[in-house]
């Protein structure tokens, strides 16, 4: 007996990862799961004030972030557009290429990100947005015998000073409690 078409769809995304991430979900929606999930570290980079009597009087911020690394179970133009988000790409979306000159600006390529679980994929849903996240350090391809090719490749969101104090990396919607 086959399985129905839905479910089977559903079977195939739960191979593929946990977690939806959208990339660009207000223009391109670009969609890629990742898998055996995400681990995102939020930083929070403070200073010391200190004074001699005492020691350490005070704390002050000096900037925030987070970071995290995606394992993409795919090859395709849709994850090579996340992981070389400066890459160029042909009229055609045949091929992406990369090597780019130092200078470049990451705050001008970087695009949001919303992760939510697969399975739910819903705005009711505990989600997670980023304002601007950006591609950092070296990405890996790596194909096994029994896996398809994955990309893995480590994100910083930055912050968007266009947005309010306290928003400026992003925000974390929780599902409300019935």
């Amino acid at each position: 007996m086959a399985l129905p078409a839905a479910v089977a769809s559903a079977l195939t995304l739960l191979k593929q990862g946990p977690v939806q991430g959208v990339f660009d979900p207000d223009t391109q929606n670009i969609e890629v799961f990742v898998r055996g999930g995400i681990d995102l570290t939020f930083i929070r980079v403070q200073e010391e004030a200190a004074i001699d009597l005492l020691g350490v009087y005070d704390l002050y911020t000096a900037g925030e972030s987070v970071e995290f690394e995606l394992a993409l179970p795919e090859l395709s133009l849709n994850i090579l557009r996340v992981v070389y988000a400066d890459g160029l790409y042909d009229s055609d979306n045949t091929y992406m290429g990369f090597g780019q000159a130092a200078g470049i600006s990451m705050q001008g390529i970087a695009e949001a990100w919303r992760f939510r679980p697969w399975q739910t994929r819903t705005s009711g849903t505990l989600q997670i947005e980023l304002w601007k996240v950006a591609p950092v350090g070296d990405a890996t391809l790596a194909q096994q015998v029994t896996d398809p090719w994955t990309f893995t490749q480590r994100f910083r969101a930055l912050p968007d000073v266009s947005q309010t104090n306290g928003l400026l990396i992003g925000k974390l919607t929780m599902p409300a409690r019935s």
